[in-house]
């Protein structure tokens, strides 16, 4: 640094001294000449200037290559810090130190005087901008990242055009590019990204880089759900890669880029539930990765993707209940992220993989059912997540991971009667986010996380049997208070999550009914995107609203009795009709299914955990004496279902279009809320007769080794269902919450 800020303070140095050389040889030329016309006694003063003249002008001349050579010697120290620098940092993981160097490098370059920029600098100016790029990717900043990436490909554009058959330049240019669509994949610009990396296959010959771009293409179709394409993508990506590394055994990128695409194509075959495949290609990727640390042993950026490997195929073993051979990988993985951030503390993404091996550490422990060791794991990792936040506290990705962490924590202790563990760790969080807050009172992804956490706490309370009111309003009262004269939609249905938990706390069944209309209501009156959460919220609502009602009867009430069909074979064509003979069928109460644990009556699934039977078959007769115009059918289905009323399809829901059959599966995953709410549709009642109905369900999975299945149903006449705009008293709400949960902005 010190080189190039004495470099600057001397920029325009070689142009004044050639001046001034050229001024002081005129003026000499012209002292002489008078000097031998009119005084000759004056020679030897004139010989003696000469030599003052001569030493002048050497002088001149070595300051001029004095500063020709400063900028040599400046150019060669930041190709230095950009190359040897670069290799010596990145791979401990300094990339803070590596974003320094590079500023100021760039800091040289903005301040070049014109005539000294060349071909040669901007070049090495679009190599520190790609350095500067990877360092903040590796930071976390991935919308710096991209800014960086975007000026060094103006710089190489402008090389290219200037000499298009530079094929260094050319494939540097396509290196950049390839990165920045990675890193706007990364920031969840995907359509951006796909056009990037199309660009790339459109633009390119060689196989290594058509292998990064299908990679990278297969990587977000596999984050946009598209996993058939994601499969053949990597498939061709791999083929390439072996093929480069056929004749290049040697070459790190290749390998690098073959390790990584190995693990995608795993991650890919597991989400299709192929694990015998997934693990096959996490292997591979295994093998890979440690010759690529053989090739490249000072490289602690392969220690991380080896751990990232082994923590994968850890998972497999985890899913398929072989704790043993899971421990085994999970352990390995957790030592090697341990010593990762042990030797740089300050590297964000070493310490997300540490905290992540934590958590896989405590599910080890979860199903050895060791409720305090779950506990000290799960704890290790929540510190990881405070010690990063209280670094850069507005970080919303970071706050969500580490609620989300907190949850299945809690949900494990809980599981395992460990109430005490998990409302400490809740305690723990709790205060951690008040002074977070307090530090930065304007974040409201600080006030969300935060009231979250008391939703969390307030469910184990109610579990427990205490009292989970307090908490309850104290999230709801952070709402309100954020949501101000501006309705944010975030927000308002933030809001109506605090008074849906409040509702079901409160035990009073009209203050109860009163809170559901409110939460009902603020949601139709303020939120108009359409999306399923937002109407599954209201469907809650609403049938909360219902059920609390005095007087009201559902012509088919949850929890009843229905027939099944859970054996080997779809039943015969005519089993939606009145006429089907049921006598070979089981029956049993709702809910039912298999895999939560809450079942009233557990089905069959076959002989095969990793392929279970798609689809189960479901019955059930019932009277009606008045056949209304329409009815309000609630239906709570994991995954898919299609429901008959008297042989005629009324209803299709997470299920495909077209002809349905045993094997189709269904399109969408139930799991969270949507495995637990009933979805609520509004059908004709014109199918209906006076007397004897049958309704009939096909419930389906949405692959072979779904863990879970479930129905449960009721029917109600539309006619006598709540409207809670008109149930919804202000009077008796406020009297109930108190004024400071209700912002005057949503009445």
């Amino acid at each position: 640094m010190l080189l190039m800020s004495r470099w600057k303070n001397r920029e325009n140095r070689p142009v004044m001294v050639v001046a001034l050389v050229s001024g002081a040889l005129s003026i000499l030329a012209s002292l002489l000449g008078v000097a031998y016309l009119k005084q000759r006694d004056l020679r030897e003063e004139a010989t003696a200037a000469v030599a003052r003249a001569e030493a002048a002008a050497a002088t001149a001349r070595a300051e001029a290559n004095k500063g020709e050579r400063a900028r040599e010697q400046a150019q060669d120290f930041v190709g230095f810090m950009m190359k040897d620098l670069r290799k010596a940092l990145v791979p401990i993981g300094r990339s803070d130190v590596l974003e320094k160097i590079a500023e100021e490098a760039l800091d040289y370059f903005e301040n070049l005087p014109p005539d000294l920029v060349t071909a040669e600098t901007d070049a090495q100016q679009a190599a520190v901008w790609k350095t500067l790029g990877g360092a903040r990717y590796n930071l976390g900043n991935l919308k710096g990242a991209v800014a960086a990436d975007r000026r060094a490909i103006e710089l190489l554009e402008k090389l290219v055009l200037i000499d298009p058959s530079n094929e260094a330049q050319r494939r540097e240019l396509a290196l950049v590019r390839l990165g920045m669509a990675q890193v706007l994949l990364a920031a969840g610009q995907r359509s951006e990204a796909r056009e990037v990396f199309n660009e790339g296959l459109e633009g390119e010959s060689e196989g290594p880089l058509i292998a990064e771009a299908e990679a990278g293409l297969a990587e977000l179709e596999l984050v946009e759900g598209n996993l058939q394409k994601a499969q053949q993508r990597n498939a061709k990506a791999i083929r390439l890669l072996k093929n480069g590394l056929d004749r290049f055994p040697g070459n790190i990128s290749y390998r690098k880029m073959l390790t990584i695409t190995y693990g995608n194509a795993g991650i890919v075959a597991a989400k299709m539930g192929d694990e015998a495949e997934a693990e096959r290609l996490y292997r591979e990727s295994l093998a890979s990765g440690r010759k690529l640390i053989a090739l490249d042993p000072d490289n602690r950026n392969w220690e991380k993707e080896l751990a990232t490997l082994l923590n994968n195929v850890g998972l497999i073993y985890e899913k398929k209940g072989e704790i043993d051979q899971a421990e085994e990988f999970f352990n390995e993985s957790l030592e090697i992220r341990k010593g990762l951030v042990g030797w740089d503390p300050n590297n964000t993404r070493w310490l997300l993989n540490l905290a992540n091996s934590w958590h896989n550490d405590a599910a080890l422990h979860y199903h050895r059912k060791q409720g305090g060791r779950v506990l000290d794991s799960s704890r290790k990792a929540l510190e990881i997540f405070r010690q990063l936040l209280t670094l850069e506290p507005e970080n919303e990705v970071w706050l969500d991971e580490m609620r989300e962490m907190l949850s299945i924590a809690q949900s494990r202790l809980t599981g395992l009667e460990e109430t005490t563990g998990a409302l400490a760790l809740s305690e723990e969080t709790t205060k951690f986010l008040e002074n977070l807050k307090k530090g930065n009172p304007e974040s409201f992804a600080t006030t969300a996380a935060l009231a979250k956490v008391r939703r969390e706490m307030g469910k184990i309370v109610k579990r427990e049997g205490g009292d989970a009111v307090a908490q309850y309003r104290l999230a709801a009262e952070a709402f309100a208070k954020e949501l101000g004269d501006e309705l944010d939609e975030e927000k308002v249905v933030l809001l109506v999550q605090s008074y849906l938990d409040l509702a079901r706390s409160l035990e009073d069944p009209e203050e109860a009914r009163q809170c559901f209309a409110l939460a009902h209501t603020v949601m139709v009156k303020h939120v108009k995107t359409k999306s399923r959460h937002h109407r599954r919220l209201r469907d809650f609502a609403l049938r909360e609203i219902t059920l609390r009602t005095e007087g009201l009867r559902s012509i088919i009430p949850a929890g009843s009795e229905w027939r099944y069909w859970d054996g080997e074979g779809a039943p015969a064509a005519d089993w939606t009709t009145k006429d089907f003979d049921e006598s070979a069928w089981r029956s049993g109460v709702a809910p039912l299914g298999y895999g939560n644990g809450n079942e009233e009556t557990e089905l069959r699934f076959g002989n095969d955990p990793q392929d279970k039977r798609v689809t189960a078959w479901f019955r059930r007769t019932f009277e009606v004496e008045k056949v209304p115009s329409s009815l309000r059918l609630n239906l709570q289905r994991d995954d898919g279902a299609v429901v008959y009323l008297n042989g005629r399809e009324v209803l299709r829901d997470g299920m495909p279009d077209g002809r349905i059959e045993a094997g189709t599966f269904a399109n969408l995953t139930a799991q969270g809320f949507s495995e637990r709410v009933f979805h609520s549709f509004v059908i004709s009642g014109e199918q209906l007769k006076e007397g004897a109905n049958v309704l009939a369900v096909e419930v389906h999975q949405n692959e072979p080794v779904s863990s879970d299945l479930r129905l449960d149903l009721e029917l109600w006449d539309e006619a006598i269902i709540p409207r809670p705009a008109e149930i919804l008293s202000w009077d008796k709400i406020e009297k109930t919450l108190g004024a400071d949960l209700l912002p005057s902005s949503i009445r």
